[in-house]
């Protein structure tokens, strides 16, 4: 019985020592992860060999075409893989997503991101699956003290574009875009103002010049003040600081200059 069973390990032994050599190690990497590995033989049909990462599989040694599939990226085909026997093979690709990526940031944050007229988040934003091609992006923060911004992307595949906007604050004051202060803000201008008076006109349309030190000039000093309320109402407060008195002969033109509400 003993004499059957060592003849019988010694015929098998070279089958065993032939099947280790004939084999090698394949270690497949990709990035992004999660593709699908398929390889074929020569004369053999396709199969599955796992997804990346693939460490140390254990494959027969020949030569291989291996197509790489990862879902919303390009296939990527590999022609003359060999896998040597004894040896141990080591692939590493980068997968194009079909798809650009694309990254908004504000400041401050929260701005209400508009694509093509279409609103599609708030800031901070991102986007893996933007299709390529061209976009008009309009950036409205929420707070009126802010000015919208628009900004033309080109979104390109494979590529990721990131865009870092820092929100202007809108001109010296709400009116000429007619919106309401926000409740409890407070707006100050201060400016000024040089009065020369030289003359006046009659009823006929004729002037009648003064002498050089008839009217004194003035220096003007306007301040306005406007405070915001509840309910988009407002309070205004006009003080226009005379530097000097003015004389009774501008008096007689335009009157006396004084606090208005």
């Amino acid at each position: 019985m003993f004499s059957l069973s060592y003849k019988f390990i010694w015929l098998l032994l070279p089958t065993l020592l032939y099947s280790f050599e004939s084999s090698g190690h394949l270690t497949v990497l990709s990035q992004p992860e999660g593709a699908e590995i398929w390889v074929s033989a020569p004369g053999k049909p396709r199969v599955l060999l796992g997804k990346t990462p693939l460490n140390y599989f254990e494959l027969k040694s020949a030569t291989y075409d291996m197509l790489l599939l990862l879902e919303d990226h390009d296939s990527l085909s590999i022609r003359t893989v060999e896998v040597k026997a004894g040896d141990h093979l080591k692939i590493e690709k980068n997968l194009r997503s079909r798809y650009g990526i694309l990254k908004v940031n504000t400041s401050p944050d929260s701005g209400e991101i508009f694509m093509n007229d279409l609103k599609v988040g708030i800031a901070p934003y991102l986007n893996q699956l933007m299709i390529p091609g061209q976009y008009n992006v309009r950036i409205v923060h929420p707070s009126p003290l802010f000015r919208p911004a628009e900004i033309p992307l080109q979104i390109t595949q494979g590529d990721t574009l990131t865009v870092e906007k820092q929100m202007r604050y809108r001109d010296k004051n709400f009116n000429h875009e007619h919106l309401s202060i926000p409740a409890w803000f407070l707006q100050a201008e201060l400016g000024w103002q040089w009065l020369n008076v030289t003359g006046v006109y009659d009823s006929m349309g004729k002037t009648d010049y003064f002498e050089t030190d008839a009217v004194q000039s003035q220096t003007l000093f306007p301040i306005i003040l406007r405070l915001g309320l509840p309910h988009d109402l407002e309070f205004h407060l006009h003080l226009p600081f005379v530097r000097k008195k003015l004389s009774d002969s501008l008096n007689a033109i335009g009157g006396p200059y004084d606090l208005a509400l």
